[in-house]
């Protein structure tokens, strides 16, 4: 069984470190940023940085059975593959950016008529789209880390930053469902992202039923709601590849 759970672990971080692998060979097939949500792709790589730092903090899944080092490698490759990314991103296919499409939580500022500054970064769309929605996972984090109260005390309770990766994990690949559903397609390269980390949340969830975790709750909490999110697409994936389609399909 610890076998098991020591594969079932370090499968998902290989996993969520894969994602900036599609996303890098995205970028350098189509030779462009179009379709890739910046949202999306900063906020994976927060997440893995967070998840990096719990190894620091004595706070990860300490393996029995493989090498340590076989998660702790996982881990920085896809801490790497997240900075390296998005600093390809951002210098050399921002030009190509999609940046009127990656505005997801944008609409919130428009219906509250709060007006964007005319100087400085806040003024694009997207910079405050991305500024709002970590501004809300803070929050949520927050209440999160309240409703987990009882752990807080003890030793390896969970802390703020742990809350707030998981709140920021749960949500992070609404952005780019955003983009694929406002032209209801999607590329099949790109769409491997949300696959993988779909896959890697499953991972996930096998871990903490099979481990039997105490505050099982806490520890599924984010893994399931990212599963009900990207559950539709997911499916209209496997009919898509099912049937050959060069790209994902979704319904009007």
């Amino acid at each position: 069984m610890d076998l098991v759970i020591d594969l079932l672990n370090v499968t998902c971080d290989l996993l969520m470190a894969s994602t900036f692998g599609i996303i890098f060979w995205q970028l350098r097939t189509a030779r462009s940023a179009a379709k890739v949500s910046l949202l999306t792709l900063a906020s994976l790589a927060t997440t893995r940085l967070l998840h990096l730092s719990l190894h620091f903090r004595g706070r990860h899944h300490q393996t029995r059975v493989l090498p340590s080092s076989a998660s702790w490698c996982c881990d920085m490759m896809g801490a790497i593959g997240g900075v390296a990314c998005l600093y390809l991103f951002l210098m050399r296919y921002y030009r190509t950016y999609e940046k009127e499409e990656d505005d997801f939580g944008a609409q919130l500022l428009d219906r509250c008529s709060i007006q964007l500054p005319q100087k400085g970064p806040l003024k694009h769309r997207n910079v405050a789209a991305l500024v709002l929605l970590y501004t809300v996972i803070a929050v949520f984090a927050v209440a999160w880390f309240i409703a987990v109260g009882g752990q807080i005390t003890g030793q390896r309770g969970p802390g703020y930053l742990e809350c707030f990766g998981d709140c920021l994990g749960a949500v992070a690949l609404i952005p780019q469902l955003w983009m694929f559903h406002k032209t209801r397609r999607a590329p099949r390269l790109l769409s491997l992202v949300v696959v993988s980390v779909a896959l890697a949340r499953c991972c996930m969830v096998s871990t903490f039923l099979l481990a039997r975790r105490k505050h099982l709750l806490n520890a599924v909490g984010s893994e399931m709601t990212y599963l009900l999110i990207v559950a539709d697409f997911v499916y209209y994936w496997a009919r898509s590849t099912i049937k050959g389609q060069k790209e994902v399909i979704l319904p009007c």
